[in-house]
């Protein structure tokens, strides 16, 4: 059976080979509460098939978004998932139009300036419409070259703990998953640099500023 844990996802943990992402609008953060409580719900409930080795949800600090996020070892497949991965249409959801999820692997992960051991609690999440795998690895490391013209190689932003580039298994969507200790670091970061870096290769992309906090997680087992 799963458990809450208070371990965040490793993103780069060598032995996930594919991550699930679920981000879904909602009215206001009474619906973002009714949402995320009922999801929790289910993942305690259901069955958890083999691969499926923890499942996290995050709130967007505007109040307007969850997102459900799962890691998996190769033993996973999505047919196993029926169960789990289905979204809860109990009373206290039943009016909101859950997304379904999205597998990813990891294609870079650029480590940040924060102290070792420090722990994030802000993480930006961004979804991008590039088109295609070669697209989007061409995408993502032209971006990071970029940012390396623009701030160096060291990348000393405070407060920046990893940022994780992935790409969706058919190759479409690139995510950029971050790690911050604050939010005022992650949202300064964003101004300041992203936001320039985004326009010089625009996509169609979900909002690139949404900022989540992470609201609990569930695994099979602590490792």
């Amino acid at each position: 059976m799963p458990h809450i844990s208070a371990k965040l996802p490793q993103i780069d943990d060598p032995d996930v080979d594919q991550s699930l992402l679920s981000i879904t609008a909602v009215a206001d953060r009474h619906a973002q509460s009714r949402a995320a409580e009922a999801i929790v719900a289910h993942w305690q409930d259901a069955a958890w098939p083999a691969g499926l080795r923890s499942l996290h949800l995050y709130r967007s600090t505007d109040g307007k978004r969850v997102a459900a996020y799962g890691q998996c070892t190769k033993e996973f497949t999505a047919a196993d998932g029926t169960d789990v991965l289905a979204f809860p249409r109990s009373a206290a959801s039943s009016d909101i139009r859950f997304e379904p999820y999205v597998p990813y692997g990891l294609h870079r992960t650029v480590g940040g300036s924060a102290a070792m051991g420090d722990v994030p609690r802000c993480f930006p999440l961004a979804v991008f419409d590039v088109g295609d795998r070669q697209k989007s690895t061409d995408w993502i490391d032209g971006l990071l070259g970029r940012e390396e013209e623009s701030a160096g190689p060291d990348r000393a932003y405070p407060g920046a703990v990893s940022a994780n580039f992935c790409i969706s298994a058919d190759g479409r969507y690139v995510l950029i998953f971050s790690e911050w200790t604050t939010e005022e670091h992650a949202a300064h970061h964003m101004k300041t640099l992203i936001e320039a870096l985004l326009s010089a290769a625009p996509v169609a992309s979900s909002e690139p500023n949404t900022r989540y906090e992470h609201f609990v997680s569930l695994r099979r087992e602590d490792r």
